[in-house]
């Protein structure tokens, strides 16, 4: 049995000369056909072929057994804020489909309980979320898993603790052929010089396309075929009769011949099934039109669905193809690729009136006549459409080059997804995680949909509509290009031909249906917008950690009541996460050097600087005075909603007070413009409300103990009643 090993070692340096020298002969040492290395530390391209720096993901293409694999070897931060979004840019390196190995450093673990000895077991891996993300979207297993179970030998060890950081992840085509996934241990010169130890990975199998001899084969179906045999037998007969003497030449001559013979009838074999099959079918589909059937017609029935069934067999059975040789879609046959629910021409008039019935000379006529449309400046017929447009367009306001080049350049999902969470802030990094922000607003979040998701949603949403729209031309290409992953779109397996292979935007399609299977069960597809979709499933991907969170602000939300000037909104919604810049805060980040504030000289916590401050005390004094609301600490025990937003208005104002004191760096106790602040930003909002409700809805809800009504307006400023 042929085996391939390879393996994956973080060596912490490969620009020793010596060093190579000694992990090579090492590899060669244990029969490693491939070595993965990570953290090579090489500063110029002189050393390498390929050189860039700072790059952490190396891909590699190769056959194994004839089938194209792809390798990824990463080497992902160290740095845990920076993993998630590593682990993240790797989705577009897994969207063909192919086999693929991920292997290297990952500097995560996906269970600390199993992977961890020492400090950091039982830890937290949400720096690692990502990750198992993609081998759960993907279909990965890892190989020493697969091989050992829950077995510890680890592949990094410290002074404190030890753990599984370099690990290999196979798709489950590549898993029967593993035979064995152990770590090796270096010679002691060797390990001193890395803190890492080698993982290696055997399958069974052998490197390369295939076989050495690229050698042709005659489809067997062709002798199974009465009508193929007769036809070959007679023409063959007719190439030896027919020939020269026997050379050595011409034998090479025979055997191109009979070769170009044998294809051409597998070609007209495969057109002569199609029409039977087309025929066939055909007369499926007028059986079935009828109203009713009788039990004579029933069997005929049956008979033709058998047969359709059995030529659709021998029309699917692909002929071998060279030994050795990698699949190529130049070699492929175009007419015969695009035969598949189309009208094959087979006759096509020459210039000169005759019939041309040649395969080869009908695609050289159309290929003439639309190259000569394409070059006539003027369409046959046309009155001048060109000219017309052109006078048309000749007013419009045009784009610059620079514009229309930037129209046309691309943008990735993973920056427009950085710009969605980034622009509120300019850039700065947002005040709390960025899987809050995905959630809805009475939630806590935002509602910034992640872009990739809702992507996804929208062409999940788009390729169903389309298929189910019952004048839409294109249904039967859709449920081919499908293949058998079609239960996305709620389709019956057909009686036709399906794809080999599943488009790649059709098999996207089907993996986003199986996650909102999973993760959004309630979701209508159909129904559901697409915001609310995403909402629902970035619910779903956070950790009962932020879902604690959430839960926290909501509440807190609840107490602030559903009126809220539009100054005070981010002001609440950054109350309620805790994440205002007070200058205990800014001190743990190291940001400022005292936690003091300039107000009192105290250290500055949120409950402190809006109501336990020497500066808030007498602004709460005059406002519950003018306002009838309960001071601090009985502040929660105001219930009414017109409480709530003197509450709120007056939180703000204080805290702007702060503010502004904190960029003059003086102290500001000035009571009074504070509570005028608070009548003002009170007046606007009651204003506004009463302009947008009018005045019969917003008596209902503001009663008017708290103000005065004159002619249908406020009266300013506000007293009490």
């Amino acid at each position: 049995m042929s085996l391939f090993t390879f393996a994956t070692w973080n060596v912490r340096g490969f620009r020793d000369k010596a060093k190579q020298r000694d992990i090579l002969a090492f590899a060669q040492a244990h029969g490693i056909d491939i070595l993965f290395i990570q953290e090579t530390n090489f500063r110029s391209p002189l050393d390498v072929s390929s050189f860039r720096r700072g790059f952490r993901t190396l891909l590699l293409d190769l056959f194994i057994n004839g089938k194209r694999c792809r390798f990824l070897n990463v080497y992902a931060p160290a740095k845990r804020a920076d993993t998630n979004s590593f682990f993240q840019a790797l989705r577009p390196y897994l969207s063909e489909p192919l086999p693929h190995v991920i292997l290297g450093d990952f500097n995560c673990v996906i269970d600390s309980q199993r992977d961890v000895r020492g400090p950091g077991r039982d830890g937290s891996t949400y720096h690692a979320r990502e990750l198992r993300k993609v081998l759960t979207h993907f279909s990965l297993t890892g190989a020493w898993l697969h091989t050992r179970g829950d077995v510890f030998v680890p592949t990094r060890t410290s002074q404190l603790s030890a753990s599984r950081l370099d690990r290999t992840y196979l798709s489950d085509f590549l898993l029967p052929s593993v035979v064995a996934c152990e770590v090796l241990s270096p010679p002691a010169d060797l390990a001193s010089r890395s803190d890492h130890l080698p993982l290696a990975t055997t399958l069974s199998g052998l490197p390369g396309a295939s076989r050495s001899d690229q050698g042709w084969r005659l489809d067997a179906a062709l002798l199974q075929d009465e009508e193929s045999v007769e036809r070959i037998r007679k023409r063959l007969r007719a190439s030896v009769a027919t020939g020269p003497g026997m050379t050595p030449r011409t034998w090479d001559a025979l055997k191109v011949e009979w070769k170009a013979i044998l294809q051409e009838e597998g070609r007209e074999r495969k057109r002569r099934i199609t029409a039977r099959i087309n025929d066939t079918l055909r007369r499926i589909r007028i059986v079935k039109g009828a109203e009713t059937l009788t039990l004579c017609m029933q069997n005929y029935l049956i008979t033709l669905e058998a047969e359709y069934i059995r030529l659709l067999q021998q029309r699917a059975a692909r002929p071998p193809g060279p030994w050795g040789k990698a699949p190529n879609q130049a070699d492929e046959n175009l007419n015969e690729v695009c035969s598949n629910g189309s009208v094959r021409i087979t006759r096509v008039k020459r210039p000169d009136g005759s019939l041309a019935t040649d395969p080869d000379e009908i695609t050289e006529i159309f290929r003439d006549h639309f190259a000569a449309v394409f070059r006539s400046a003027e369409p046959d017929g046309g009155p001048g459409d060109m000219r017309s447009t052109e006078e048309v367009c000749r007013n419009l306001v045009r784009l610059s080059e620079e514009e229309v080049a930037l129209l046309d350049s691309e943008v990735p999902a993973e920056e427009v997804t950085k710009m969605l969470g980034s622009f509120l802030w300019e850039g700065k990094p947002a005040p709390v995680r960025r899987t809050l922000l995905q959630l809805p607003e009475s939630e806590g979040g935002l509602g910034l949909s992640h872009a990739l998701t809702i992507s996804k949603v929208l062409a999940l949403k788009t390729a169903r509509a389309l298929f189910r729209s019952s004048d839409y031309v294109g249904r039967g290409l859709m449920r081919y290009w499908s293949s058998t992953s079609a239960a996305f779109l709620d389709a019956d397996r057909p009686l036709g031909p399906l794809a080999e292979t599943p488009s790649p935007f059709y098999k996207a399609a089907a993996n986003t249906m199986r996650i909102l299977q999973r993760e959004a069960p309630d979701c209508d597809v159909d129904e559901v917008p697409p915001a609310r979709i995403t909402e629902e499933v970035a619910r779903h991907q956070i950790s009962d950690e932020e879902r604690q969170m959430s839960r926290k602000w909501k509440k807190k939300a609840s107490k602030d009541g559903r009126g809220k000037p539009r100054l005070a909104q981010d002001f609440a919604w950054r109350k309620n996460w805790g994440v205002l810049p007070t200058r205990q805060r800014l001190h743990k980040f190291g940001i400022v050097p005292s936690p003091r504030f300039p107000n009192c000289r105290a250290d500055e916590t949120l409950a402190h600087a809006l109501m336990e401050c020497p500066a808030a005390k007498p602004v709460w004094r005059l406002v519950a005075r003018d306002f009838k609301i309960r001071p601090p600490p009985a502040l929660n025990r105001n219930r009414g909603a017109f409480a709530k937003l003197v509450v709120m208005c007056t939180w703000f104002s204080i805290f702007k007070r702060r503010c502004l004191a904190e960029a003059r760096r003086k102290t500001t106790r000035a009571a009074y413009p504070t509570l005028s602040r608070v009548r003002e930003m009170i007046w606007r909002y009651l204003s506004e409300q009463l302009e947008s409700s009018g005045e019969e809805k917003f008596l209902r809800r503001w009663h008017t103990l708290f103000f005065l009504m004159r002619q249908g307006k406020l009266q300013i400023p506000i007293t009490a009643f």
